[in-house]
């Protein structure tokens, strides 16, 4: 008898991609979900970071980190906008549709549906 996986039927969806050639992604990061999923520049993405397009789009711009053990997921179908120079720290759940630029999500927050969040550009 074969082992049983131990990710879900949705973790196995690989989502559309758009990726800058420079960027790190752990090998432990996870990118789930039926939407497009697009990250910029120099962006650094750690061990056991998920990303997941399964309601909705999500697009990250440049020079962002995104830490171990944090959850970026688009609530709906108008998705999530991480702007650039944006840091979020461990175990951070963000579910907002924008994250402004240069903005610190600490340890341990959750940023529910909706919210947008620090420097927010005018084309918002």
């Amino acid at each position: 008898m074969a082992p049983k996986s131990r990710l879900s039927e949705a973790a196995l969806i690989k989502p559309p991609t758009t990726l800058s050639s420079t960027i790190l992604i752990s090998e432990g990061a996870q990118l789930i979900g039926t939407h497009p999923i697009h990250i910029g520049d120099h962006t650094v993405l750690h061990p056991r970071c998920r990303l997941n397009s399964t309601l909705g789009p999500i697009t990250i711009g440049d020079y962002c980190i995104l830490n171990e053990r944090i959850l970026l997921a688009a609530a709906d179908e108008k998705g999530l906008v991480v702007e650039d120079y944006v840091v979020v720290e461990m175990n951070a759940v963000v579910e907002a549709r924008r994250i402004g630029e240069g903005t610190v999500v600490e340890v341990g927050v959750k940023v529910g549906k909706a919210a947008d969040v620090g420097k927010v550009s005018d084309d918002s």
